[in-house]
C-alpha cells in the first residue's frame, strides 16, 4: 500500500513536470502579446517587415512564402488543438482518485509525439524559406545564424532588436 502510494506520488510528479515543460514549450507557439500570429501581430509583423527588408526578397519569393505560410499555420492550429485537448485529458486523468497510469502514460507518449510533429513542421518551413533564398539571400541568413546563434526567425533579425537596423 505504502509503495502503490509513492509510485502514484512518483507519476504525479512526473505528470506535473511534464505538463509544465508542455506549456512551457507551447507557449513559443502562441501568438505574441497584442495580436495574432503572423504578420497580423504587432511584434510579429515588425519581426516579418525586418527579415523581409534584410533579406531583400522579390515580390514572387514573398508571394510563394505568403501562399506555404497560411498553409503551415492553418496544420498549427490543428497540431495545437490536439496537443490542448491531451493536455485536458491528461490533466483529468491525474485527478482522478485512482489514475490509470497506463492511460497517463499513453497520452503522455501522445504528446510527446505530437510535440515532435510540430518541431518536424516547423523545421520543414525554415527548410521551405531556404529553398526559395537566392545564394546571396541564403549567406546573408546564414551570417545571422553564426553571428548570434540559431535561426533568429522569433522576432525578427537579432540585429534588429539592437538598434542596428
Amino acid at each position: 500500500m505504502i509503495f502503490q502510494k509513492q509510485a502514484v506520488n512518483m507519476v504525479l510528479a512526473m505528470l506535473l513536470a511534464v505538463l509544465v515543460s508542455t506549456a512551457a514549450a507551447a507557449s513559443f507557439d502562441q501568438p505574441p502579446p497584442g495580436g495574432p500570429a503572423g504578420p497580423e501581430g504587432t511584434e510579429a509583423a515588425a519581426a516579418a517587415s525586418g527579415w523581409l527588408t534584410y533579406l531583400e526578397l522579390q515580390p514572387q519569393q514573398l508571394e510563394v512564402l505568403k501562399k506555404e505560410k497560411t498553409e503551415k499555420r492553418k496544420n498549427m492550429v490543428k497540431l495545437r488543438a490536439q496537443m490542448e485537448s491531451l493536455q485536458i485529458d491528461l490533466a483529468s486523468e491525474s485527478t482522478q482518485d485512482k489514475p490509470n497510469l497506463s492511460k497517463i502514460e499513453e497520452l503522455a507518449r501522445q504528446m510527446g509525439e505530437l510535440h515532435g510533429r510540430m518541431i518536424a513542421e516547423r523545421v520543414k518551413s525554415i527548410i521551405f524559406l531556404r529553398s526559395i533564398l537566392t545564394a546571396e539571400q541564403k549567406n546573408k541568413l546564414d551570417a545571422q545564424s553564426l553571428e548570434f546563434g540559431g535561426t533568429g526567425f522569433r522576432g525578427g533579425p537579432k540585429w534588429q532588436k539592437k538598434g542596428k537596423h
